[in-house]
């Protein structure tokens, strides 16, 4: 695949492999999604998958109720951090600035072109917190010893691409 959206586990600690493991996550790798998903359809994806991974049958129970629900589900993930590319200052500056000048103005158009080298991403939680990349270049083999392995491409906030590798 060209470009895809890459779903994986992430941990803040110098042994995040055993961290994960020690709360029943084996694979840090969740899901390859098509990039004709839309950023906010990756982040529902993404709220589901940690929703359905970390919370016991009752507070499932909870965030469904019939008619609370809804507002039950929004106060939860307002209470779970989450952070994008869109929340850093460079964006609220081009948003601004857009609204302000429009598209084609000069000082829109430098802020524009600074916040597409962000990488886009998304992370949702706190140890463990899932993360939503956009990566490219993604594909899959086998090695010799029959196990598969992930390879993708990660763009770096400098423009340049970072190679990765992970045995599924």
């Amino acid at each position: 695949m060209k470009r895809a959206w890459l779903i994986r586990w992430h941990f803040c600690a110098p042994s995040e492999e055993e961290q994960l493991k020690k709360i029943g996550i084996d694979n840090k790798i969740i899901d390859v999604v098509n990039t004709r998903k839309t950023f906010d359809q990756v982040i529902d994806m993404v709220k589901d998958i940690y929703r359905q991974t970390l919370l016991s049958l009752s507070e499932k129970i909870f965030l469904e109720h019939y008619s609370e629900g809804k507002k039950r589900k929004k106060y939860f993930f307002q209470r779970i951090s989450m952070f994008t590319n869109c929340n850093t200052p460079l964006y609220r500056h081009y948003m601004k600035s857009f609204r302000e000048n429009g598209m084609n103005h000069p000082v829109t158009e430098n802020l524009y072109s600074k916040w597409r080298k962000y990488p886009v991403h998304a992370i949702i939680g706190n140890n463990p917190a899932l993360e939503a990349i956009l990566v490219y270049n993604v594909f899959c083999y086998k090695n010799v010893g029959g196990v598969e392995i992930l390879e993708w491409a990660e763009l770096l906030a400098d423009g340049t691409f970072k190679k990765e590798a992970y045995e599924i």
